[in-house]
């Protein structure tokens, strides 16, 4: 069984919650806007009023909190992880997400969406472990299944920001910070990184969008080039294929070419002081 990350959040009344902490853990992840989410907050609920004492049990949400609980009037605890990076951590890809821990917080069970057997299942271990009766819930009234909803922390945009914010990120090139209310395409050309033509801000949103053409290391080194002789790097790539405006499909074929490039057959550094780039562009 998989250990899973420690975190600390805090709830709606700012107190900090930690994972692990010498307590079995129930943590549930959940977002406003899925209504399969809002299907199981009143099980979540339910279980929390029958081991809350004994264990963990935790709401972990992504969005509107407050709006959560008043809805309704929950009284187990709400975490906040709308920065996303609980839930990008712990790969949720769909919610309702649920996942129960052993005290040391190794994973022990792990479901997605609704699903009566699985509640069952699990309310019968809790009961097992704490000795407590099982709380009255309706399964009648309740569907045996339900899909989930996509998790916020898998959304375009927002996933390639949080992998490239994590301790694990493939990137290590230097960022350049700029100044909020300046234009970053006025900066670039400011900057002499275009030859007059527009060109698309390298963010590592975009980057990391672009990397995903391709399965080669980013920190992979394939040459150097002239005439500085510097190491072209895959992560350096995607940021000039970011710029020029490729797609991620098209990387490989830009990785390729940037190859040949590099080779000393080639000699670039040759052409460039002679010839210049047009017999290259022919």
């Amino acid at each position: 069984m998989p250990s899973l990350t420690a975190f600390s959040l805090y709830d709606l009344e700012g107190n900090q919650r930690s994972f692990p902490n010498n307590k079995a853990s129930l943590l549930c992840f959940v977002r406003e806007e899925c209504e399969t989410c809002h299907l199981s907050m009143p099980v979540i609920e339910a279980v929390y009023r029958a081991y809350g004492d004994a264990i963990n049990l935790w709401v972990i949400g992504q969005e509107d909190n407050q709006k959560l609980r008043d809805r309704y009037q929950a009284t187990v605890p709400i975490l906040d992880d709308t920065t996303l990076k609980v839930s990008f951590a712990y790969q949720i890809e769909i919610v309702p997400t649920i996942i129960f821990a052993d005290a040391s917080g190794t994973e022990i069970v792990r479901w997605q969406a609704f699903h009566q057997g699985d509640w069952k299942d699990l309310i019968a271990r809790l009961s097992q472990l704490t000795g407590l009766p099982a709380p009255a819930i309706d399964w009648a009234r309740l569907p045996a299944l339900r899909p989930g909803c996509g998790s916020k922390s898998v959304e375009p945009g927002i996933f390639e920001r949080l992998t490239a914010e994590a301790e694990s990120s493939p990137l290590r090139a230097r960022q350049i910070e700029i100044a909020e209310r300046d234009d970053p395409f006025e900066f670039m050309f400011d900057q002499g990184m275009t030859d007059g033509l527009p060109v698309i801000p390298p963010t590592p949103e975009r980057v990391i969008r672009m990397l995903s053409g391709t399965r080669r290391d980013p920190q992979e080194v394939i040459g150097t080039c002239a005439p500085n002789y510097a190491p072209v790097t895959i992560e350096k790539i995607a940021i000039n294929a970011v710029m020029a405006g490729c797609k991620p499909e098209y990387l490989p074929v830009v990785i390729a070419a940037t190859e040949a490039l590099c080779s000393h057959e080639f000699n670039a550094h040759a052409l460039v002081s002679t010839y210049g780039p047009s017999p290259v562009i022919v």
